[in-house]
């Protein structure tokens, strides 16, 4: 991992931090033990995550060198499989769980020519 990967990835976790740390000082029924007691879990979990995920990715890594085009063809297989499945399986065009064409071939088109006007 090099400096600027370090970097970025220190200031993603900061900023997740730091929204957790606003959203819990708007409670007013907290005290220093809870206080204190979030502070080491997300700080503990924020510091052990990317080490964990670093371990796994240097054990898996010469499966995914060797492998890394045959898994990738065959996630998007799957998922395109999948979405020709449902389309052939659901004949209708209209109103599917809430969802109209309609709506957006209209949101569409405000979106399209709204930088026009």
């Amino acid at each position: 991992m090099n400096i600027i990967s370090l970097i970025i990835l220190s200031i993603a976790v900061g900023m997740d931090i730091f929204t957790i740390a606003i959203s819990k000082s708007t409670s007013t029924q907290i005290n220093k033990y809870q206080t204190i007691l979030t502070g080491l879990f997300f700080g503990g979990f924020h510091g052990l995550m990317p080490l964990l995920g670093w371990f796994a990715g240097e054990s898996v890594r010469s499966i995914v060198t060797i492998y890394g085009p045959l898994i990738s063809f065959l996630l998007i297989f799957i998922v395109g499989a999948n979405m020709l499945n449902e389309g052939i399986k659901n004949k209708k065009t209209e109103d599917i769980d809430g969802f109209s064409y309609k709506k957006v071939e209209v949101f569409h088109y405000f979106r399209h020519y709204s930088y026009h006007f």
